[in-house]
């Protein structure tokens, strides 16, 4: 039996390089270059970079997918999309199970979804993934921010109630 032995080497490729006018520059044919423009390292909400696998043997790497990062304030998600299978993967930064089930309702939930899901293109599931990460972290903001603001008012008011005594 042999084994193919891969070695996955991830690797964000500064976009200023693929977008100059490089002859040595590798353009890939399965690579959304509008979406790395798009979301770049300068996007504050959404970034992505290309992820390259060298398999052994071969010289040159060949993109396999993309490592992003979606940003909500000081909320962190990131995910990997594999290019051939259209799959998003969320990699753990923290445990937190509605993260993963609004992950789950967008790709797991059954055949005909995730078929409806990858028939978007690749800026539109991104798209789809911000708005719904946008309205789950700004739920558990505006619950935090209620949950401090009741603290606040009980805190001024057991100081109140002894300075009274």
């Amino acid at each position: 039996m042999e084994v193919c032995m891969v070695n996955q080497q991830k690797e964000i490729e500064p976009l200023l390089n693929i977008f100059q006018e490089n002859s040595q520059q590798i353009v890939y044919p399965n690579v959304d270059y509008d979406c790395l423009q798009k979301y770049d390292e300068n996007n504050k909400h959404f970034s992505m970079a290309i992820i390259l696998e060298n398999q052994e043997g071969e010289q040159q790497q060949r993109p396999i997918g993309y490592d992003c990062i979606y940003r909500y304030g000081t909320h962190r998600v990131k995910f990997e999309y594999y290019i051939d299978t259209q799959i998003w993967k969320k990699i753990a930064l923290e445990s937190d199970e509605e993260q993963e089930t609004i992950l789950k309702s967008l790709f797991n939930d059954n055949h005909d979804i995730r078929s409806l899901f990858q028939s978007f293109t690749l800026d539109q599931q991104i798209q789809i993934i911000i708005k719904r990460y946008d309205k789950h972290f700004a739920e558990i903001d505006k619950i935090k921010n209620e949950q401090e603001h009741e603290n606040k008012i009980s805190l001024s008011a057991s100081i109140f109630k002894e300075e009274n005594k």
